[in-house]
């Protein structure tokens, strides 16, 4: 990256997705068209704010989504694999009503997922690892100063980890953390010379101040 820059990062969380309640991680599972409306409502809220670039996650929660506000806005687009959300396994993608003999794993999984992770899924260390890739590749869109990023709670978690230097092991950072569907967070990332530093503007911002269902 330059020596010296600052880029305005928006974080955006997908809109809510059309299935029963259940671990979505790489399951590919669309969105509801309100949770697409909300979403894309959110994006071009802000005329003045036009990124310069969408980077997104391929799942097409999030694609679907990015697509139709780049091409509407004539904005470049890239997908980029790693912001996809965490691999839940044998979970992934399977309704809480059906996962009832897994309760007591699922439990010690919500307590402590850095110890106890996803039954064949990834561990939290491989995710954060994953994840955390995002930083080092924004060399590769310079000179844009704005960047808007469609992923995931998981993944915006640990993007949000790191910009705080939280521990991201940390159980509080998924329960007690809230990134809601259709939320926009924002990340500014000033370089001075070789190092990185963060600043939070806020997290969690939704469309007219209420939560999406």
């Amino acid at each position: 990256m330059n020596n010296n820059c600052s880029i305005v990062i928006d974080l955006f969380r997908h809109g809510k997705v059309d299935g029963p309640p259940a671990l979505y991680g790489q399951t590919d599972i669309a969105c509801t068209p309100d949770g697409h409306s909300r979403l894309l409502t959110h994006l071009s809220s802000s005329a003045d704010t036009v990124p310069d670039i969408v980077l997104t996650s391929p799942l097409k929660r999030c694609a679907f989504t990015a697509k139709v506000y780049t091409d509407r806005h004539s904005i470049r687009q890239e997908t980029l694999p790693f912001l996809q959300e965490m691999d839940f396994g044998k979970w992934d993608g399977v309704p809480f009503d059906r996962l009832t003999a897994e309760q007591e794993n699922l439990e010690k999984f919500w307590k402590n997922p850095a110890t106890f992770p996803p039954p064949q899924g990834e561990t939290l260390d491989q995710f954060n690892e994953r994840v955390n890739r995002f930083w080092s590749c924004l060399e590769t869109y310079l000179p844009a100063t704005r960047i808007a990023v469609i992923a995931h709670g998981g993944v915006i978690r640990m993007l949000l980890a790191q910009a705080l230097n939280l521990d991201y092991k940390n159980p509080s950072l998924f329960t007690a953390l809230s990134i809601d569907n259709a939320s926009k967070s924002r990340v500014e990332l000033f370089r001075d010379g070789s190092s990185n530093f963060y600043n939070v503007k806020f997290i969690n911002h939704v469309v007219n101040g209420e939560k999406t269902p």
